[in-house]
């Protein structure tokens, strides 16, 4: 996929992420995750993912409550939960320099539960979503990077399909009976 053509999908998708009301919903929450593991040199080589998270903090409505968080083998909040107001935009822009692919292993499953944190339960006052920028791989393993298998035995692959199972069967679930939203933008064939 063309630079041109994934920047267009990004802010095709992202206007119709934040401008689309849900019915009865007052107040927006988004949390928008972004994959910084070794595997985006190849998928994003040209690090779209910073105008992507320039252009969201640029289009979020003001006064939604929203948070960056980056993920490779570790969780970390770039942008605490806030309201979207200006100084909270200046602090995102300002984060989205700190992108990049230096990451080691996909660990989606805890980025997953930790940026939704809190929503257990529907609230049909809030309009909850999470933004997944990501190639999608599920690696949490070196074993699973390198494809072989240490002498003690092949663990890596099982623990990555481990937790693709958890995402797919425990975190999904809970997350849509929450209410949730995913929308995941695929930065990968």
């Amino acid at each position: 996929m063309t630079r041109y053509l994934r920047t267009h999908l990004i802010i095709v998708l992202a206007g119709f992420i934040l401008m689309s009301p849900v019915y009865g919903a007052t107040q927006k929450e988004i949390r928008i995750l972004i994959d910084v593991s070794g595997s985006m040199k190849w998928n994003d080589p040209e690090n779209l993912r910073i105008p992507a998270l320039k252009l969201i903090t640029g289009l979020l409505p003001k006064n939604t409550n929203a948070g960056v968080w980056t993920f490779g083998k570790y969780v970390n909040m770039l942008v605490p939960v806030g309201t979207v107001d200006n100084a909270w935009r200046k602090h995102a822009m300002a984060a989205a320099g700190k992108i990049s692919s230096h990451g080691l292993y996909t660990n989606i499953e805890d980025t997953l539960a930790d940026a939704s944190w809190g929503w257990s339960k529907p609230d049909e006052n809030t309009q909850r979503s999470i933004i997944l920028l990501t190639d999608g791989y599920v690696d949490i393993s070196a074993d699973t990077l390198r494809g072989s298998c240490p002498a003690r035995g092949c663990t890596g692959e099982a623990e990555s399909q481990a937790s693709r199972s958890r995402i797919l069967n425990l975190i999904l679930p809970k997350l849509q009976q929450a209410g949730v939203t995913i929308h995941t933008i695929a930065l990968s064939e």
